[in-house]
């Protein structure tokens, strides 16, 4: 079978494995009362199952992209699609919070590598050319397949069972799977191969910016994720319904899957891009900011999700900071960074609110972290300007 060689064939195949991916993350919360029920498990492990998905991140992103290095991306990505479809499988067929555990660290592990490379396989198709535009659909996947995780899944495991709602998760990536591994070819090179292939190829100066910048992508993740956790929690103290609190939180979520894509395109068009991204904290911040007063909260969730349209710009400057060759370590430095924000940061705001007993203490917290991602871009800037350009190792 051909394999794909226009570069928007390749990004919706990136993009149908990171659907499927999104869907298995968000698979848990659906089904979580008669998952509770069959298996007997507490609420505290339920937390638990949703949070060790995400949990190998930290271990494995920096090796996972080493081993797209040594491995190729096609490969390891494939390797990935297969762990989270293992994954998924032994979940719908586990019999005890055990294996319920080790199936999603499983598929955990195969998330960590896809999220990787699924990131440099976009970026090595669209390298300096639409990179944000392309990275802003990438990065729009994922919050439509936990969007379908959650509105269909739990209807499904009523009148089925949380078994058959889990193996219709494995389908998305069992397909996703095949489609790769029919499909999908690597980009031309970008200039001359290395004659000498090692695993850790980045200079320190690319080591220092992708650091940089990938702290700014854990402070800005972790912003959004304790705002949209923890803004329900808020909302009902308030007085307000459960329903109408979902649909509080939905008008931001639902927005901001408009607003990631439409961000990439005019981020690819703007000279100033610093002025998009430091506009976005700023109208991001002020959302979070205003919404914990209750006033005219809907106004303020749409800011919120509108707000997002500067995310694309910042995986760009990662890409862009980062030579060819140095793309697995750099986005596994990149990806171990964003997994260390988000397996600190938001139990922090939760510790927050358990002191105040105010989930108003946690949205301040969102919003004081989102806002620190602006001195954070021109630290990026300064070392930018500032550090030598030196050969690439190997080169």
């Amino acid at each position: 079978m051909p394999k794909l060689t226009n570069r928007w064939s390749v990004l919706a195949l990136i993009c149908v494995a990171r659907f499927g991916m999104a869907v298995q993350f968000q698979s848990v919360p659906p089904v979580a009362p008669l998952l509770a029920r069959d298996l007997d498990l507490s609420y505290s492990q339920i937390g638990t199952l949703i949070g060790v998905f995400m949990a190998p991140g930290v271990f494995i992103a920096l090796p996972g992209g080493l081993l797209g290095q040594r491995f190729g991306d096609k490969r390891v990505t494939m390797a990935g699609l297969a762990l989270l479809t293992l994954g998924a499988l032994l979940f719908a067929g586990a019999t005890s919070f055990a294996v319920a555990f080790l199936a999603r660290l499983v598929g955990g592990v195969g998330l960590v590598l896809l999220n990787t490379e699924t990131t440099k396989m976009t970026t090595d198709w669209f390298s300096g050319k639409e990179t944000s535009t392309a990275l802003g659909i990438m990065l729009t996947a994922w919050p439509l397949g936990i969007a379908l995780s959650l509105s269909t899944l739990g209807s499904l495991a009523a009148v089925t069972s949380w078994r058959a709602a889990l193996y219709a998760t494995s389908a998305f990536t069992a397909v996703a799977l095949a489609l790769l591994a029919l499909l999908y070819a690597d980009p031309p090179p970008a200039g001359e191969a290395p004659a000498e292939r090692r695993l850790w190829r980045i200079t320190p100066r690319e080591l220092a910016l992708v650091g940089v910048i990938g702290t700014l992508w854990a402070l800005i993740n972790a912003g959004y994720i304790v705002f949209l956790s923890f803004t329900p929690a808020m909302l009902l103290a308030s007085g307000r319904s459960v329903g109408a609190a979902g649909v509080l939180v939905g008008l931001a979520t639902w927005t901001a899957m408009a607003a990631i894509p439409l961000g990439g395109w005019i981020a690819d068009r703007v000279r100033r891009i610093d002025v998009l991204i430091v506009g976005g904290a700023l109208l991001s911040t002020v959302a979070m900011v205003l919404a914990t007063t209750g006033v005219a909260v809907a106004a303020w969730m749409l800011l919120f999700g509108i707000s997002g349209f500067w995310v694309p710009a910042i995986v760009a400057l990662a890409g862009n900071a980062l030579s060819p060759a140095a793309r697995h370590t750099g986005f596994g430095v990149f990806y171990t960074l964003f997994y260390g924000g988000m397996a600190v940061l938001p139990p922090v705001a939760g510790w927050l609110q358990d002191r105040t007993g105010s989930a108003v203490a946690a949205l301040l917290f969102a919003a004081g972290i989102m806002v620190l991602g602006i001195p954070v871009l021109y630290l990026f800037r300064a070392l930018e300007r500032r550090l030598p350009r030196p050969a690439l190792p190997g080169a």
